[in-house]
């Protein structure tokens, strides 16, 4: 991977929402500026500060099968039952375990593929 260079104030903003003021942020644009690699250098960074994180990437024929893109943090490392409510409650589940833990940041790269409608 290239180095990355200039944008460290963004960086730096998204740690800052993220980590010290407890929220959610965003980074958007039009394909192609920059946008997956803001969120591998975010997941780095936050990391680098002690906190957990994980990145998903939803992709197109994810779309197929609901939560698709979480699959593999799920125990069994997919989603075996039928029922998309189960896989969410499994989900959450996973989610508020490693939220419990301490510091996490849930990173999810075209999260506008998760939900076609």
């Amino acid at each position: 991977m290239s180095r990355f260079v200039g944008r460290s104030p963004e960086i730096r903003r998204l740690v800052q929402s993220t980590l010290e003021d407890g929220t959610h942020a965003e980074v958007i644009g039009p394909a192609g500026i920059g946008k997956s690699r803001v969120l591998r250098e975010l997941r780095a960074a936050v990391e680098s500060d002690g906190a957990d994180a994980e990145l998903v990437v939803a992709s197109a024929p994810d779309l197929a099968v609901p939560f698709a893109p979480f699959a593999h943090l799920l125990d069994d490392g997919g989603l075996q039952a039928q029922d998309p409510t189960e896989h969410l409650v499994r989900l959450a589940a996973v989610l508020a375990t490693r939220s419990a833990a301490g510091p996490f940041v849930l990173l999810v790269d075209d999260a506008h593929r998760l939900d076609p409608q």
